[in-house]
């Protein structure tokens, strides 16, 4: 979480750039003193540039719940044997 001390919180992904902005938050939590690092300029460099080490990425609630990166395939038949194991708990078989 970036942005807290300024009263504007938000998920990256984990990075040397979005450690280093928790160390300056940490040491100075004032805006003027995270512009540069939190600017749109370094998302971007992240996003469309794909140096992350030059910037960061936004990220939502479950990245950290992610452990696999299945192939396509896999992961629909995962999300349908899951699916059928809820719907037997429910009784219902059709």
């Amino acid at each position: 979480m970036i942005k807290h001390s300024i009263g504007s919180p938000g998920r990256v992904l984990r990075s040397s750039y979005s450690d280093n902005i928790l160390a300056i938050e940490r040491a100075t939590p004032i805006y003027d003193a995270l512009k540069d690092s939190i600017s749109g300029e370094a998302n971007k460099r992240w996003i469309y540039d794909g140096h992350k080490e030059e910037g960061f990425g936004w990220a939502g609630q479950v990245t950290g719940m992610i452990c696999d990166i299945p192939t396509v395939s896999h992961l629909i038949d995962r999300m349908v044997k899951e699916a059928e194991s809820i719907r037997g708990k429910w009784g219902k078989t059709e």
